[in-house]
């Protein structure tokens, strides 16, 4: 089931079959986190839909004020719906986020970069998969180029500080 992130929101604004549709869909993308502490969790995969660029986040009012856009606020509530639709709690210690963004295929030459998209996902993502996106240590941007699918898949781990003696 190919899904784009204004069919989600639809389904998801209200509608609960559709809702529970799509979660059952998503379940076997992801790997819900253990309730144990952070040292000993297991890593979590999770698959997201395509973000929005950092340049569509914010607009200014009439009055110089910053605002989400429309488009930003339905991408923060149907990422963080799918995330939860499928058990996944927030760690609470230093995580590595990888993110591995399937890009569409370009239009007209267009190509974006990696990092122009992160901070849609980050920040989604809090109090979802982390209390707050600073408690991010590690954060790599893995590109693939000409996907029939977009979508953003967010390995999170705990980062366990090794000390030597």
């Amino acid at each position: 089931m190919n899904l784009t992130l204004a069919e989600i929101t639809a389904m998801t604004a209200r509608n609960p079959a559709a809702r529970e549709a799509v979660r059952k869909q998503l379940a076997p993308k992801a790997t819900p986190a253990q309730p144990i502490a952070d040292a000993s969790r297991s890593a979590v995969s999770i698959c997201l839909p395509w973000p929005p660029s950092v340049n569509d986040l914010w607009f200014t009012t009439k009055n110089r004020k910053r605002v989400c856009t429309p488009e930003y606020k339905s991408y923060k509530t149907s990422a963080a719906y799918v995330a939860q639709s499928v058990g996944v709690r927030p760690f609470h210690g230093p995580v590595d986020v990888t993110l591995h963004l399937h890009f569409p295929k370009a239009h007209g030459g267009h190509h974006s970069d990696t990092d122009s998209r992160a901070k849609a996902i980050l920040d989604a993502m809090n109090g979802v998969l982390w209390r707050d996106d600073s408690q991010v240590r590690d954060l790599h941007n893995i590109r693939h180029d000409e996907s029939e699918k977009p979508r953003v898949v967010v390995c999170v781990t705990p980062n366990v500080e090794r000390r030597t003696a």
